[in-house]
């Protein structure tokens, strides 16, 4: 009977190492969870505030490019000095800094929006008592480990990503700015020579 009861105490003590250590590992990792959230607030203010950008926007300032260069083409009779050959060639080039900004821009929040979705879910895995993800993998310290360095980095990614974005957007629309002015003279000159 006393021999029963050891094995029974040592199964019990077996299961409450196992319990305690499947606890434990997911404290280590509660530190990490304002890190995550960090990278989900910013990942957030990418999403919230979509409307400081608008692809549109620049997109016309394309078309209009494209349209004042074709039109200063087929009307400009004399001999194009250097000066505004150069200036020309720089306004003509403005849309490759930027190309397609509506599709890049929607690859930008797609990525923003998908890291913040794992981000949210690692988080829950962190937070949760289950053993198992939402696809049966079995949770370990090993697994948190990686999805967290994984999710950092592509949360990082999609933030830079957007960054980017955002820089060469605004530099498109400060160069077309900056040479608008002198573009629309010429072509309110040329209009001028047209007129009957």
């Amino acid at each position: 009977m006393a021999a029963k009861k050891k094995i029974v105490a040592i199964a019990m003590l077996c299961m409450a190492m196992v319990v305690f250590s499947r606890c434990n590992w997911k404290k280590e990792f509660q530190s990490e969870l304002p890190a995550l959230k960090s990278l989900q607030l910013s990942l957030d203010s990418v999403i919230n505030n979509s409307a400081e950008i608008s692809p549109s926007q620049l997109e016309a300032a394309y078309d209009t490019i494209e349209y004042q260069i074709t039109f200063i083409q087929n009307n400009f009779q004399s001999e194009m000095k250097k000066e505004m050959a150069e200036k020309l060639s720089a306004y003509r080039n403005i849309p490759e800094i930027l190309p397609n900004p509506s599709e890049q821009w929607v690859n930008v929040l797609s990525a923003c929006s998908m890291s913040k979705k794992q981000l949210e879910d690692l988080q829950q895995v962190i937070s949760s008592e289950s053993n198992v993800d939402s696809l049966g993998n079995s949770i370990n310290a090993a697994y948190v480990t990686e999805a967290i360095k994984a999710e950092k980095a592509a949360a990082q990614k999609a933030l830079n990503y957007s960054n980017e974005y955002k820089a060469l957007y605004l530099k498109s629309l400060e160069e077309y700015s900056q040479y608008q002015t002198q573009i629309k003279v010429w072509i309110d000159s040329l209009k001028l020579q047209m007129a009957p």
